[in-house]
């Protein structure tokens, strides 16, 4: 009997694995990148395996994505099955301030909208 696995293969470089992880997390480039602090290019450059992150910048990589940073460098240490895509590597909590992030990234873009409208109605209102 033939069995077909619809599971997509681990991910074979540093790049593809971050950019494999940061779509399971469900984060933007942009997100991401400025959670690291780099400019969205410089990650896209890390995906697309055109440079490669500092040491600082990989750990606190791995950190965002919920996997330890030898994971991201060598695929070890992962902690759970590679087949799975599922870490279970590091705790929950990293994952939990990964996402108290987007929601404070959300919150924030939501407040930066809220003030323009405030200054285009302010504009109004003196222009009245």
């Amino acid at each position: 009997m033939l069995t077909v696995n619809n599971e997509s293969p681990p991910p074979d470089s540093l790049g593809e694995r971050i950019f494999d992880l940061r779509q399971k997390n469900g984060l933007s480039l942009e997100q991401l990148s400025r959670q690291l602090g780099v400019r969205a290019r410089t990650l896209k450059n890390w995906e697309t395996d055109r440079s490669e992150p500092r040491i600082n910048k990989l750990v606190a990589l791995a950190g965002l994505l919920g996997v330890a940073p030898t994971y991201l460098i060598a695929r070890e240490g992962y902690g759970g099955s590679a087949d799975t895509g599922i870490p279970a590597g590091p705790s929950s909590d990293i994952q939990a301030v990964a996402g108290l992030r987007r929601q404070l990234d959300e919150l924030e873009s939501k407040h930066k909208q809220s003030l323009k409208l405030i200054r285009q109605m302010r504009k109004q209102i003196q222009d009245l």
